[in-house]
């Protein structure tokens, strides 16, 4: 997701996919492979502690008989080690599996009710570079940046909310609404793009230069759109 711009440019979405698909499946027989060792484990541990279990019910069993010990004892050997013990060889992984469940859940979840700041158009309808070329045009293309920052109004103090625009070096600025009582927020737009048109013709490479800031990579974002 982090390069998802260069993969967009170089249209390799498939290729990207079907990687990402291949890393599932390695990833899925790994997850098999740890579960499985998994499972060995746990039924190594339950052997033990049957074995030993059934070695300590017959001594007590054996006591019982010699009159060194009562029914209630051996009642209290097979609650304490079988009853008890047995649940906590699994208190730990489900623990971790739960606690594991419900990050991922949150992280789906907040991903979900993420809300897009650009939406494609209902009527939309699917680029074919075979039906429609590859022909990339701008025709009078303007784009900015809005930007908010805080100014002090004249003598003070505001009294209700004010809109004005104005032009001071080629930006615009316009009153948004009164934080406080002595202080408004100023909306500027700060221009990138203006009136910018040229033809990029299929098959053809050309070269965009210019200093940090000028709109380059805003160029090729418009391209998505």
């Amino acid at each position: 997701l982090l390069n998802y711009e260069t993969v967009k440019y170089f249209n390799n979405e498939m290729q990207e996919g079907q990687s990402y698909e291949t890393t599932l499946h390695k990833y899925q027989k790994m997850a098999l492979k740890a579960t499985s060792s998994l499972s060995a484990l746990n039924f190594g541990q339950n052997a033990i502690f049957s074995m030993g279990l059934t070695l300590i019910m017959y001594l007590t069993l054996r006591r019982v008989k010699q009159g060194l010990a009562t029914i209630g004892d051996l009642v209290l050997v097979n609650g304490l080690l079988f009853q008890l013990s047995v649940p906590l060889n699994f208190i730990g992984w489900v623990y971790q599996e739960v606690k594991q469940a419900f990050i991922d859940m949150e992280a789906m979840f907040e991903l979900r009710d993420t809300i897009p700041e650009i939406v494609d158009s209902p009527n939309a309808v699917d680029f074919d570079p075979v039906r429609d070329g590859t022909t990339i045009e701008f025709d009078e293309l303007e784009f900015g940046y809005k930007t908010y920052a805080p100014s002090m109004a004249e003598g003070g103090s505001t009294s209700s909310a004010v809109t004005s625009t104005q032009s001071t070096n080629g930006y615009k600025q316009q009153t948004h609404h009164v934080l406080h009582e002595e202080q408004i927020m100023t909306t500027t737009t700060r221009p990138i793009l203006q009136k910018t048109t040229f033809t990029i013709p299929q098959g053809k490479t050309i070269a965009i230069v210019g200093s940090s800031g000028c709109g380059k990579s805003t160029l090729l974002r418009m391209i998505y759109r």
